[in-house]
């Protein structure tokens, strides 16, 4: 059995490319949005010390890195585990060493990974001007407003990735995501207001 049909079989028996992509983009999503915050947090706070804005990005894309594979992986498990045990006592037979639960280990570490490794490579994505400026090629400024923009590109082929999938108006669902960007955006402004008005 090839590659590509040990793969076509594993999605027939598991479904986990559906579920890849719901982890794919809720993580992708959340990573994006809370260093997005952190940037304007950071931004408004006048941080212009892009080593430090580096540091802070590339720990936070760390930590949802290993909370995005342990916490699917422990959760897949567990249902794919109460799942298997189900089907087991209703054909009285062990399935541990079959086909199926080979798939089903399969699809477990495929899901983990997808929800790791996306929301991983979009921080980095978001963080490259500040690659780029602790390297001394740019400026702080330039690197938050490049980053900015990187974080609303990032929302917008979300909502469009999630619009073809849903086959709606991929303008629409694509303003629907870019506009929780916004929303993000004006309760930190906000915070920031009240944070630093005199009491």
């Amino acid at each position: 059995m090839s590659f590509k049909e040990k793969m076509d079989y594993y999605e027939d028996i598991t479904g986990m490319s559906k579920l890849a992509r719901r982890y794919f983009v809720t993580n992708t999503f959340d990573g994006v949005l809370m260093l997005f915050g952190v940037l304007l947090g950071s931004f408004l706070a006048g941080l212009t010390d892009s080593q430090v804005i580096v540091t802070m990005g590339s720990g936070a894309g760390a930590a949802i890195f290993v909370s995005g594979v342990w916490g699917t992986y422990l959760a897949e498990a567990a249902e794919r585990t109460k799942a298997r045990k189900d089907l087991e006592r209703k054909m009285l037979r062990s399935l541990k060493e079959t086909k199926i639960s080979e798939a089903e280990r399969f699809a477990t570490i495929y899901v983990s990974l997808s929800a790791g490794i996306a929301p991983l490579l979009s921080i980095l994505f978001v963080l490259l001007p500040f690659f780029a400026s602790a390297s001394s090629l740019i400026d702080t400024v330039t690197a938050y407003y490049l980053s900015f923009l990187s974080c609303m590109l990032l929302f917008i082929f979300l909502g469009v990735f999630l619009g073809k999938l849903s086959k709606e108006n991929l303008a629409i669902s694509a303003a629907k995501s870019l506009f929780v960007g916004f929303i993000c955006a004006a309760i930190i402004y906000g915070i920031s207001v009240l944070t630093t008005a005199p009491l």
